[in-house]
């Protein structure tokens, strides 16, 4: 077997296009092939598993390699499954390709937007929310792809949270409780979840 391999990379490197591989084509590597077949696997089209082909594994491997070197061995067409893939289609009720920030990506950006808003405790909420707008703005630009708003929205309300949270540390009090909060969003609200790419389909 070591040999018939060793003739057939001899002759796929020193041609493009080999014509024939049939004289290679015996019991052995049949056998072989069959044995790297995975075990537990569903039927094929024929409605043979594995285990079943090899009750009589000698004489199917005759029958097909006479087959075979007869040119009269059709295979089976593969079968196809479908998979329900629930609703992803878009509002043109057609399929496509929805992308979603990657858990690791939302992590680090997370940790990243969080480490900035401690750094910026002690700035004026008015001022800490106009330079937050302009990342927000960036993240929404750059994560705003058709499919994706959930990830913003999750994005979105964890910085609604974080931003709190580092003001109400700044002073060591409840001062700002959430309706303060609340209406100061309402005079200087964040940037909000915006998707800037739209689908194709």
């Amino acid at each position: 077997m070591e040999k018939e391999k060793a003739e057939i990379a001899n002759l796929v490197a020193r041609y493009d296009r080999v014509q024939s591989l049939m004289k290679y084509v015996n019991n052995d590597t049949l056998k072989e092939s069959y044995k790297k077949q995975p075990k537990g696997k569903a039927v094929g089209v024929d409605g043979v598993t594995k285990e079943q082909y090899g009750e009589n594994l000698d004489e199917n491997i005759e029958n097909l390699l006479i087959r075979m070197k007869k040119f009269s061995y059709r295979p089976y067409p593969v079968r196809r499954a479908f998979i329900p893939k629930g609703n992803a289609k878009s509002h043109w009720g057609k399929y496509c390709v929805l992308h979603r920030t990657s858990k690791k990506k939302l992590k680090m950006k997370r940790e990243a937007i969080k480490k900035w808003l401690w750094e910026h405790m002690h700035e004026s909420i008015k001022d800490t929310i106009e330079a937050l707008n302009v990342r927000l703005t960036g993240h929404y630009r750059y994560y705003g792809i058709y499919g994706n708003f959930v990830g913003l929205l999750k994005f979105y309300k964890y910085v609604l949270v974080e931003l709190r949270k580092s003001k109400r540390r700044r002073d060591q009090t409840n001062w700002l409780t959430w309706n303060k909060y609340i209406n100061i969003l309402k005079i200087h609200p964040l940037e909000c979840p915006k998707i800037y790419l739209n689908s194709a389909y």
